[in-house]
């Protein structure tokens, strides 16, 4: 079993560097500062379990099942502000928590579980639970939970959806929702993740059930948020997505970057 200094090392080696470097304090997040980290064998889980979230193709080769990364719905390594943060995960139940950790792993890597006692699952523990050491103020607690709110009562419309898709999500996640892939050396898997098809999450993921993909629509995409979606607008192109073929849970291809995609 190689020791968590030596993941470390080989995952920078890799290219981690440069995506851990993507999500630092410059980026505006929920996190404590990577300061506060602990210095030598203490901050060593933390700073892993990071690097998982970010990096979880070449980090957790044996169980992530497709290209995606943790980041990929838990986005800036779940510090962002409405963006599926950890900040306010109950860390406390362990079991509970290696419970969630393994849904995500299975119904959305189309991957394996990990061990409750592997060094990467006690990884994850260790950074999830610095991550909620944060200080927030009243008006960031409720943005530390999920996706933000969506309007329930709202009507979706999957052609209009489609051709939403087509004028705003396709430049990013394809014509096709076939997402577009990093580049090797940041660590593989997709920069921007696909949505249906055979890498995409399984149709058990809870970010293919209608809310939870209209939430994550309207309050993160797109990144630039400059040309944002009004409520609708996510409820509709959800709606037309979460529609498109999806893999079952735990079945998808074992990942490797030279190897073809299908969709």
């Amino acid at each position: 079993m190689k020791t968590l200094d030596t993941l470390i090392r080989a995952a920078l080696a890799a290219g981690a560097l440069a995506a851990l470097s993507a999500c630092g304090d410059s980026t505006p997040n929920l996190a404590p500062s990577t300061s506060s980290i602990p210095s030598g064998e203490a901050g060593l889980p933390i700073k892993q379990g990071r690097l998982i979230a970010i990096n979880t193709v070449s980090m957790l080769k044996e169980h992530a099942g497709n290209g995606l990364r943790c980041s990929s719905c838990h986005i800036n390594a779940g510090t962002l502000p409405n963006g599926g943060a950890w900040v306010r995960v109950q860390a406390q139940d362990g079991q509970a928590l290696a419970a969630r950790i393994n849904r995500c792993l299975v119904e959305s890597m189309n991957g394996k579980p990990l061990a409750a006692d592997a060094p990467q699952m006690q990884a994850l523990h260790a950074y999830i639970g610095w991550l909620g050491t944060a200080k927030l103020t009243p008006e960031q607690e409720p943005l530390a939970r999920g996706f933000g709110p969506i309007d329930a009562s709202l009507t979706p419309d999957p052609a209009r959806g489609a051709a939403l898709y087509a004028e705003r999500c396709a430049h990013c996640h394809g014509d096709h929702g076939e997402g577009i892939l990093e580049k090797p050396e940041l660590g593989g898997g997709y920069k921007y993740p696909p949505l249906w098809g055979g890498q995409a999450a399984s149709a058990a993921s809870e970010m293919n059930q209608l809310p939870m993909a209209a939430a994550f629509v309207k309050n993160n995409m797109p990144r630039t948020r400059t040309h944002a979606l009004t409520a609708q607008q996510a409820v509709d192109v959800a709606s037309y997505f979460v529609a498109q073929p999806h893999p079952a849970a735990g079945n998808g291809p074992s990942w490797r970057v030279a190897d073809p995609i299908s969709h």
